[in-house]
């Protein structure tokens, strides 16, 4: 897989999966993937609470809530998405850099969970019960569109215009520079001035938002 490839996600259109993928993950590679992403329990980390409930956890995911009520409605979506998740993680791992290195496999299902969140609540229109909504989306929509609707968003709205700013850098205060090179990255994140705590990658519409809002700030100032 290539970075060519990933960038040709941002333009295809959304794609129902008719048939298992080729190569599809092992169910124990699989149940490894899903742990990671905070998804299903296992007995080798098995968490005590779901991630939401922990007051000194960052928010969950919109996916994992989401998939974890799949799990209990529809097994065979459930399978069929987290396939899904599975494959997009290990097209990020192959071919996707972070931070200017190649992406290590737990950040790469990560990045997987977080823009199939973001593409998941750019799909919903404010519902009153976002997870719900969300594990009900899932039943007829495939990991692969959702991940495809928040690149081609994180593509135009944030990476390629990040990257039309490469040349105000030298000028840039250290914590502003840091917030573009993390936007200009191949997996767009928040750094620097635009940190959070650990929730780096950009999972949900406000984060989406708070990035525009910064690079049209940068728009604005004098050169």
């Amino acid at each position: 897989m290539t970075r060519a490839y990933l960038r040709g996600l941002a333009r295809e259109s959304a794609k129902e999966a008719a048939s298992p993928r080729a190569g599809a993950p092992e169910r124990r590679e699989l149940a490894e993937i899903l742990s990671a992403a905070g998804v299903v329990e296992t007995h080798d980390a098995p968490r005590l609470l779901p991630a939401a409930a922990r007051e000194d956890a960052p928010r969950e995911p919109l996916m994992s809530a989401a998939m974890r009520l799949l799990s209990g409605e529809d097994a065979a979506a459930f399978f069929a998405r987290s396939e899904e998740l599975a494959y997009l993680a290990n097209v990020l791992a192959a071919g996707c850099s972070y931070e200017g290195r190649r992406m290590r496999p737990a950040e790469a299902v990560r990045a997987a969970v977080a823009t199939c969140s973001l593409g998941l609540e750019l799909s919903l229109a404010r519902a009153r019960d976002p997870a719900r909504a969300g594990a009900s989306l899932l039943r007829t929509h495939t990991a692969d569109g959702l991940f495809r609707a928040a690149w081609r968003a994180l593509e135009h709205d944030v990476r390629a215009p990040a990257a039309k700013r490469k040349p105000d850098l030298a000028r840039m205060e250290p914590a502003a520079a840091d917030a573009l090179r993390a936007l200009m990255d191949d997996c767009p994140h928040l750094a620097g001035a635009l940190a959070v705590g650990e929730d780096a990658l950009i999972a949900r519409a406000s984060q989406l938002a708070e990035a525009r809002a910064f690079l049209r700030a940068l728009g604005k100032a004098p050169r």
